[in-house]
């Protein structure tokens, strides 16, 4: 078995973030933080993610001084955002650290939930681009969004968001539940006619015109199920997700850059306002962001690291992303926009999409 094959067997339970359900709460400490007294409470996902953050950033948060104890407080992604909400008004909170996608964690600033980051407390920080930091998060890992599909039936190549919307692929589209983004800001670029960074609601028209003619899962797994089998020839995913299936899958599938542009989407990790500790939450960010556990949490999850001084390979780091050549296609969203009228959005994709 090849190592990248391995790799992505390794790699293929991680459910989608945005799909998550919770797995219960872990109250077992981390070993590879017992040194110190104190401990810091990680909301998040389960699964491989939060093993992985066990095994990668344990270590280095191990090496901090005065390391904390590590208790994983698991759910998914819309209660720990209806968690942090809720216990606003509280004088303290139960989570020190937040792990959200950003779009998420930016209406956790917009309900005024989150301290602002003292970044001279994060000294791993300084290897993070500019333009994926932000005061109020630090970013982990990301993925740009991109049309998967499968090389027998899609021919030829995808190159542009219209081909989701060609007669002949008619039933053949698969969405899936809990992932409006991509759809709508696929839908919106082609009506604005530019790689919509906002206005998302702009493209509904069209996401109806295409609802009839896709098949709705409630899960990656699902998803990737019905492309392997050709249930489903193309979908829109992160492509993360896209070299799990294809790493995995003996269906000859093939991830394309629209033409009209893409984003990213960063997963990013929180401190509560009312966080009990911390001091111990901003340890376990600076681990996070350590070298060896940005390398290793990446190459196993198959995300792109946030920070530049990974080591990973530049042959990795495209397969992971795109190709140098496509790079001028990975646009910003306007996240303050999009988590603004992220309610409406995703009211919309439930009601006259998902559920039509």
């Amino acid at each position: 078995m090849s190592r990248s094959k391995a790799m992505g067997i390794a790699i293929l339970s991680f459910t989608a973030v945005l799909a998550l359900t919770g797995c219960g709460s872990s109250g077992a400490p981390n070993p590879a933080g017992a040194a110190g007294g104190s401990t810091v409470v990680v909301g998040t996902w389960g699964g491989d993610y939060q093993k992985f953050l066990k095994e990668f950033v344990g270590p280095e948060l191990a090496q901090e001084k005065d390391a904390p104890n590590v208790v994983f407080a698991t759910s998914d992604d819309v209660s720990r955002l209806a968690k942090l909400r809720a216990e606003k008004d509280g004088d303290v909170g139960t989570m020190d650290i937040v792990a959200l996608n950003h779009i998420q964690m930016q209406q956790a600033v917009q309900d005024g939930t989150l301290e602002e980051i003292d970044a001279s407390k994060i000294s791993n920080l300084e290897n993070v681009p500019q333009e994926m930091t932000n005061p109020y998060w630090v970013p982990q890992i990301s993925s740009p969004s991109v049309i998967v599909y499968n090389k027998d039936k899609v021919s030829p190549a995808p190159t542009s968001y219209e081909d989701l919307w060609d007669e002949k692929y008619a039933g053949k589209i698969g969405i899936q539940a809990p992932q409006a983004q991509d759809f709508f800001h696929a839908a919106a670029s082609l009506a604005l006619g530019e790689n919509a960074s906002s206005n998302f609601m702009a493209g509904l028209p069209l996401l109806e015109k295409l609802a009839p003619h896709t098949q709705v899962f409630s899960s990656q797994e699902q998803l990737g199920a019905a492309l392997m089998s050709g249930q489903v020839w193309m979908t829109l995913n992160w492509k993360a997700r896209a070299y799990q299936w294809i790493e995995t899958s003996d269906t000859p599938l093939g991830a394309a850059v629209p033409k009209e542009g893409t984003y990213s989407t960063q997963f990013v990790m929180g401190i509560p306002k009312n966080a009990p500790n911390k001091e111990a939450a901003y340890s376990y960010l600076n681990a996070m962001l350590a070298p060896q556990a940005q390398l290793d949490f990446g190459t196993n999850m198959g995300y792109l690291p946030a920070a530049t001084n990974s080591g990973m390979s530049a042959e990795l780091m495209e397969r992971l992303g795109v190709a140098e050549s496509d790079a001028d296609l990975i646009g910003t969203l306007d996240v303050d926009d999009v988590a603004a009228n992220y309610s409406e959005i995703v009211d919309a994709w439930e009601q006259k999409i998902v559920n039509r």
